[in-house]
C-alpha cells in the first residue's frame, strides 16, 4: 500500500505548495519543439475556451526534516510552465505601465507572476530550481526579474547542455508576442489584459494529478508504476541519484565531492559503456559482485527494476544491519563502478587508436559475441578483473570456453536465462581462481563440458536452414580467420562484408535448374528453393561492392566476374575472403555441394568451438578431396 497523498488540482494550488527542486539525478530538460508546441497550442485553446485541461501527473517527494519538494516526475512540464510565466512577467514589465484598470479595481498585473516565480522576494529565492545542468541558466537568463543586476541575456549559441532550454525560451517568447499582438494590438491596457488572462489560465485552468510521497523508494515506485508519457527515469538514473545524494558534500561539508564532480565521475561510466548499455552494465555488475552471504544463494535473481533497490541496500544497509557510513560506502561504489566500467568497455567498443595486446587478441571474439548475445559479459567481467592478474594464455583458454558455450547455446536456441545463470556461476568461480585454484579450475571445466551442446546436435542443426545472418556472419568470419591465420585479412564489419548467398535468395530459372528442383506447384518450388538457399552451406562472405553487382548472376559469373565493354563486374576471384576464394576451385554449384558444404561448416564449427582437440580447420575443397 502507498501512503502518498494524491489529488487533481489546478497549477496554482501546486505552485503554492512550496519550493520545487529537480534532483541532480534527473535527466536534462529534454522537450523538443514538438512537445513545447503541443503545450503552447493546448494553452492557447484553453485560454480562448476557458475549459479545464489536464497536463499530466506531478510526483513530489517531501522527506522528513525538509521543506523542499523534490520533483520525481513532471520536471519537463514544470520547467516549461516556469519559463512561460517568466516570459509573461517580462512582457508585462516592458509595458509603459503595469497597472491594469478594471471596472472593479486597478492593480499591478506583474505582482502575482513575480510572487509565483520567487518564494522569497527579498532574497530573490526562486520557487523552482531546475535540473543540475540548466539550473543556473534557467535562473539567471529566464527567471530573474529584468531589473535584477544578475539577470543576463540568453545567447542563441551557448553550452550544448542548454540547447533545448534556449530553443524552448525562444519558441515560447515568439509565440507569446504573436499571441498578444493578434489579440491586443498596440493598446497597453489590452496587452496587460491579454497577458493576465493567459497567466490566470495557466494557474486556474491547467490541472495536474499531484502525488506527494514522504518516502523516496515509494515515490520512485509510484513513478515507475504510472510510467506516463513523460521522459522516464531509467534504473541508471535512479542509481545516479543515490550516488549524488550520498557522495556529494552537504552544507556541513560532510561528503566527498561537489555534486558537479560526482556528475563528472558518473559521466566517466557513461562514456565507458554508453547510455544504451548502462542499465545492463549495472545489472551485470551486481550479478558478479553483488552481496552474497550464507543466507543468499550463489545465483542472484536481478530484474532491471530491482537495480535501484539493490544499490540502495548496498549503500544504506538494512534496518537490522545499517551501514555505518553510507557516504563512504557510496563513494567506494562509485569508484569501483568507474573501474569496472573500464573493463566492461572492452566487450562493447572495438575501435582503438592504439589497441593493446588483449584488444588485438580478442577483437573478433568480442565483436562476434557482441552480435549474438550479452550474458557472456557477466563471465568476462569477472575473468578480466585486474585482481586476478591472469596471463594472456590463461585468458585465452577461458575466453575460448566462454565463446564456445555462448555460440553453441545460441545456435541450438537454448534458454537465455539458463545460459545467464551458467555465466553468473562461472563469474563467481572466476573470482575464486586465485584463492582456491585447483577446486575452482575443476569446477569451471566441468561446468563448461557439462553444458556444451553436443557435436551431433550441432551437426544436425547446421544441416537445416539457418536464416540468421548475424550467426552466419560470425561463424564464417571465425572460420575465415582460422584459415587465414590468427589475424584475418578482413574486418568484422557488417557494412563492409556481407553474407552472400551463392545460389541467390531470389530464385531465377537458371538457379532453379542448377539446384535440381523438380516440384511442380509454385508454392512447393519456392519452399524447396528457400530451404536449400538458406542453409549455411550456401552462404559465404563477400565485400559489399562485389556482392551488390553479382546478386542473381549464374555461378560462373559470380566466380570470375564479367566484362561487358567498358563495364567490369567483379567476382569471387577479386575477393580477399579465404572461404570465398576457395569456391574458385569448383566448376559448378548444386544441391549436393550445398549439403556437403553444410556438413563441412558443422565439422569445422565443432573444431573451432568444441572441446580442445588436435584437429585443424581446412578449407572446403580440401575437405571434399578427403571425403572422396
Amino acid at each position: 500500500m502507498f501512503n502518498a497523498s494524491t489529488g487533481m488540482i489546478p497549477v496554482k494550488t501546486l505552485l503554492d505548495s512550496g519550493k520545487f527542486i529537480v534532483p541532480d539525478f534527473q535527466r536534462n530538460y529534454a522537450w523538443e519543439a514538438k512537445q513545447v508546441n503541443e503545450f503552447w497550442n493546448d494553452l492557447e485553446f484553453v485560454t480562448q475556451n476557458k475549459n479545464d485541461h489536464f497536463v499530466g501527473s506531478v510526483i513530489l517527494l517531501l522527506e522528513d526534516g525538509t521543506t523542499d519538494l523534490q520533483v520525481i516526475d513532471g520536471q519537463q512540464r514544470l520547467t516549461t510552465i516556469f519559463i512561460l510565466i517568466s516570459l509573461i512577467r517580462d512582457l508585462m514589465l516592458k509595458q509603459e505601465t503595469q497597472l491594469l484598470q478594471t471596472p472593479v479595481q486597478t492593480f499591478d498585473v506583474s505582482h502575482e507572476p513575480i510572487s509565483v516565480l520567487f518564494k522569497d522576494l527579498a532574497s530573490a529565492e526562486p520557487r523552482f530550481q531546475g535540473n543540475a545542468q540548466i539550473k543556473e541558466d534557467l535562473l539567471d537568463f529566464v527567471m530573474r526579474n529584468p531589473t535584477d543586476h544578475k539577470r543576463r541575456e540568453f545567447r542563441r549559441r551557448d553550452r550544448a547542455e542548454t540547447r533545448r532550454l534556449r530553443k524552448a525560451v525562444f519558441f515560447l517568447d515568439k509565440n507569446l508576442r504573436d499571441f498578444v499582438s493578434r489579440n491586443a494590438g498596440e493598446d497597453v491596457q489590452s496587452k496587460l489584459r491579454v497577458l493576465n488572462d493567459l497567466f490566470q489560465t495557466i494557474l486556474k485552468n491547467l490541472k495536474v494529478m499531484l502525488i506527494i510521497s514522504h518516502n523516496r523508494k515509494e515515490a520512485v515506485t509510484i513513478y515507475m508504476t504510472l510510467n506516463n508519457r513523460g521522459l522516464g527515469l531509467s534504473p541508471s538514473d535512479l542509481v545516479k541519484s543515490l550516488l549524488i545524494r550520498y557522495v556529494s558534500k552537504n552544507k556541513e561539508g560532510e561528503g566527498f565531492l561537489d555534486s558537479r564532480d560526482v556528475l563528472k565521475k558518473w559521466g566517466e561510466i557513461v562514456e565507458n559503456v554508453g547510455d544504451e548499455s548502462l542499465d545492463q552494465f549495472l545489472r551485470h555488475y551486481q550479478l558478479v559482485y553483488g552481496l552474497r552471504d550464507n543466507t543468499t544463494p550463489t545465483l542472484l535473481s536481478i530484474r532491471e527494476k530491482d537495480i535501484f533497490s539493490i544499490f540502495e541496500r548496498d549503500i544504506q544497509g538494512e534496518a537490522r544491519n545499517p551501514v555505518a557510513n553510507p557516504s563512504e560506502k557510496a563513494y567506494k561504489i562509485l569508484l569501483d563502478l568507474i573501474k569496472k566500467s573500464e573493463t566492461y568497455e572492452r566487450f562493447l567498443k572495438f575501435e582503438y587508436p592504439d589497441p593493446d595486446e588483449v584488444q588485438r587478441r580478442f577483437d573478433l571474439t568480442f565483436r562476434g559475441l557482441f552480435s549474438i548475445s550479452d550474458s557472456y559479459r557477466i563471465a568476462l567481467l569477472a575473468l578480466f578483473d585486474e585482481k586476478l592478474e591472469l596471463s594472456l594464455p590463461e585468458l585465452d583458454e577461458w575466453v575460448y570456453l566462454i565463446e564456445s558455450l555462448a555460440i553453441r547455446w545460441v545456435i541450438m536456441g537454448g534458454n537465455a536465462q539458463v545460459l545467464e545463470n551458467i555465466f553468473q556461476s562461472t563469474a563467481v568461480d572466476f573470482l575464486n581462481l586465485r584463492r582456491e585454484p585447483d577446486t575452482t579450475d575443476f569446477n569451471l571445466r566441468k561446468r563448461f563440458s557439462d553444458n556444451l551442446q553436443s557435436d551431433e546436435s550441432i551437426e544436425n542443426r547446421l544441416s537445416e536452414t539457418l536464416d540468421d545472418s548475424t550467426l552466419t556472419r560470425y561463424i564464417a568470419f571465425k572460420l575465415n580467420e582460422k584459415l587465414s591465420g590468427e589475424n584475418g585479412v578482413i574486418k568484422f564489419d557488417p557494412k563492409l562484408i556481407h553474407v552472400e548467398h551463392i545460389a541467390p535468395d531470389s530464385m531465377t530459372d537458371e538457379w532453379r535448374q542448377a539446384l535440381g528442383i523438380q516440384q511442380i506447384e509454385p508454392e512447393d518450388i519456392a519452399s524447396e528453393y528457400e530451404d536449400l538457399t538458406e542453409r549455411i552451406g550456401n552462404k559465404t562472405l563477400l565485400e559489399w561492392r562485389i556482392n551488390s553487382s553479382i546478386k542473381n548472376k549464374v555461378f560462373d559469373v559470380k566466380k570470375n566476374g564479367l566484362t561487358n565493354g567498358r563495364k567490369k563486374v567483379q567476382g569471387y576471384k577479386d575477393s580477399s575472403v579465404q572461404i570465398t576464394k576457395d569456391l574458385l576451385e569448383l566448376d559448378h554449384w548444386s544441391r549436393d555441394l550445398i549439403e556437403k558444404r553444410s556438413r563441412w561448416f558443422a565439422e569445422m564449427f565443432n573444431i573451432v568451438w568444441g572441446l580442445p582437440s588436435n584437429n585443424r580447420v581446412i578449407n572446403f575443397t580440401s575437405w571434399l578431396d578427403k571425403s572422396k
